[in-house]
């Protein structure tokens, strides 16, 4: 498993000191590690009326082996002559008296914000802390390096240098021992897990310290889990490939992973969406984004949906017979496919039938025609093809048939599952598979990735029809706000136009959302089909009544309730005298109590939620 990095992509930096190249590196490390990147120390000292500050390019920390900053010099040709120290071209490293000692001051700053901590149990870990520093030559090789007349503090033992950065374990580990305290014992995981939420994440996010938690939920549930770097090795190796995995496993993490690194070879990649507002979020988080290292790294990337990618061959959204038959042209070599990979994400949708939105029989098979049709291209071409998909969305409404499966789903010789759940926390995974069964129409279990702190359990409002939904969201909310949360988005189980909300919101220019007006704001709304495949920190889901949890209905439940990253609110219009009701049709062994409060309580286990009247 890889180190934790935080952020989990690199911050904006200038490319001249190539610190994406570091950062790649030191992701290399072990779990154990956590790694911050651009972190900006703040310390004020009291006695003397003065602000101490350092930016530091990387901390990494060990809970055993202590802090080490490191600075990052690129250039071949950087020199040190008549005691100063000279980038490549000439320029003068005027801050601090070069690298070493620009990284060894950073430490004084550091140290100072734990020992005068106005927290003292964070102030009692500075005994058990050892403090270290080192500089990164990024383009400098260790022949290089020891032809270079250099000052003591420039020692080999604390410098990074090209051949290390190959892989960085071994030099890490030697910085980490250099000069290094004995006996210290290092810190035990809450004296560490205290460390990083009071003491180095806070100030690396630049927002109040009580935001720290749910920073360091979001930053550790994003961060890539073992057994996903296990499917992107495995697939390396296979020409195609179908991976399934219930909401939340990270299947569009890695299939996004996948698409980067045969983007960064410079590969062509198809990256076929089927839900339009997901489609559109990668463009702008990827393509279009202001972190140029990611635009870069994504650059060869194409993101599509079906009606785009036709249109873009055919000039018609609605074209699909020529674009077969350009597909089969492509497939003989007659035109030029374009692209040397194809990445399908949300597979079991391209097959969806659903009458409500006038997605029929016929639709949905010419859709699975084009995403087999697109594996035959690509593979004839020597690329690969990939596909993503929730077996479980396939699998409810028994008494309909609602999915169809393309062919490459059915017939493929590679399968491989993504089992643990890597955006919800597992107490928003147990409650969105509630009413999910598996095949055999038993409970899914729950495998969710660790965080250091507690989360929050799910919340469910139970409120009557007659009650005014609108003060009662405005509420959820406002309190949301309190507990520093600004990602929040509401989801209908409904169309927008049947929901409670409905009369009350505001219509967007672009068709993408609508907008619920909050004080001298507006919060997001959209319904549980359009936001597949997106998330939030915070998940409103509004339109519940006593049908919501069987049949299709429960997979709109549980679309909605996993994309919630952190909290979870349900906005339940049901009747105490419905309470059993609702716990049978998820749960037949659930207990029937005559006191509707006892009921209450049943209620709140079988769905793994605080209720709130």
């Amino acid at each position: 498993m890889p180190a934790n990095m935080i952020p989990s992509t690199p911050r904006d930096f200038d490319p001249r000191s190539k610190e994406g190249d570091v950062f790649i590196s030191l992701s290399k490390l072990s779990e154990e590690y956590y790694v911050f990147h651009s972190m900006h120390a703040v310390f004020n000292n009291e006695v003397l009326k003065r602000q101490h500050e350092r930016e530091m390019d990387f901390v990494v920390v060990h809970p055993k082996k202590g802090i080490l900053i490191l600075e990052a010099k690129a250039g071949t040709d950087i020199e040190y002559k008549n005691g100063r120290w000279f980038y490549s071209g000439g320029k003068e490293m005027d801050r601090y008296d070069g690298p070493y000692n620009q990284a060894q001051s950073a430490i004084k700053t550091l140290r100072n914000k734990i020992e005068y901590h106005y927290d003292e149990s964070v102030k009692a870990l500075l005994p058990k802390l050892s403090f270290h520093h080192g500089v990164v030559f990024v383009e400098m090789t260790r022949e290089s390096f020891n032809k270079i007349h250099l000052p003591p503090e420039a020692t080999l033992q604390i410098t990074m240098l090209a051949e290390d950065l190959v892989s960085p374990a071994k030099k890490i580990n030697e910085i980490f021992s250099y000069n290094s305290k004995d006996n210290t014992g290092g810190l035990s995981q809450e004296e560490f897990s205290l460390l990083v939420d009071r003491v180095l994440c806070p100030e690396f996010h630049l927002i109040p310290s009580g935001d720290a938690d749910n920073i360091i939920v979001g930053e550790r549930m994003n961060q890539l889990l073992y057994e996903q770097y296990r499917v992107l090795d495995f697939i390396d190796d296979q020409s195609s490939a179908v991976i399934s995995g219930a909401a939340g496993t990270g299947k569009t993490m890695v299939a996004l992973e996948k698409a980067r690194r045969h983007s960064i070879n410079g590969e062509k990649v198809l990256f076929l969406c089927y839900n339009r507002l997901l489609c559109s979020s990668f463009i702008q988080r990827y393509k279009e984004c202001h972190n140029k290292t990611l635009s870069k790294q994504y650059r060869n990337v194409s993101f599509y949906t079906i009606n785009k990618l036709v249109r873009d061959v055919t000039g018609q959204f609605d074209d699909y017979e020529n674009f077969m038959v350009w597909l089969k042209e492509c497939s003989k070599g007659i035109k030029d496919f374009g692209f040397d990979h194809v990445i399908v994400d949300e597979g079991q949708d391209f097959g969806l039938i659903d009458s409500e939105i006038e997605i029929s029989e016929e639709v949905a098979l010419l859709n699975c025609s084009i995403i087999d049709s697109l594996q035959d291209v690509v593979l004839s071409g020597k690329g690969t093809f990939y596909l993503f998909y929730d077996k479980y969305q396939t699998i409810q409404g028994h008494d309909n048939q609602e999915y169809l499966l393309p062919g490459c789903i059915e017939n493929s010789e590679c399968r491989l599952s993504l089992k643990t759940n890597c955006r919800n926390t597992t107490e928003i995974a147990k409650t969105s598979l509630t009413p999910i069964k598996d095949i055999k129409n038993k409970a899914i279990k729950i495998q969710t990735a660790g965080v250091w702190t507690t989360a929050h359990i799910p919340v469910m409002h139970l409120i009557s029809p007659k009650d005014d939904i609108v003060t009662r969201v405005n509420k959820i909310i406002e309190q949301q706000k309190k507990n520093g949360i600004k990602d929040i988005v509401i989801l209908s189980l409904n169309s927008i136009e049947k929901s409670g909300l409905y009369s009350y919101l505001n219509k967007t220019e672009d068709d993408d959302y609508f907008l619920f007006p909050h004080k001298d704001s507006f919060v997001k709304v959209s319904t549980c089909r359009k936001f597949k495949g997106l998330e939030a920190d915070s998940i409103i889901l509004v339109d519940i009544d006593a049908d919501s949890f069987s049949g299709k209905r429960a997979l709109e439940f549980y679309v909605g309730a996993s994309r919630a990253k952190l909290y979870l609110d349900l906005v339940c219009q049901i009747l105490p005298d419905e309470y059993y009701n609702v716990v049978h049709s998820v749960d037949q062994s659930a207990p029937n109590r005559s006191d509707p409060e006892r009921m209450k309580d049943v209620l709140s286990k079988v769905f793994s939620v605080d209720i709130v009247d």
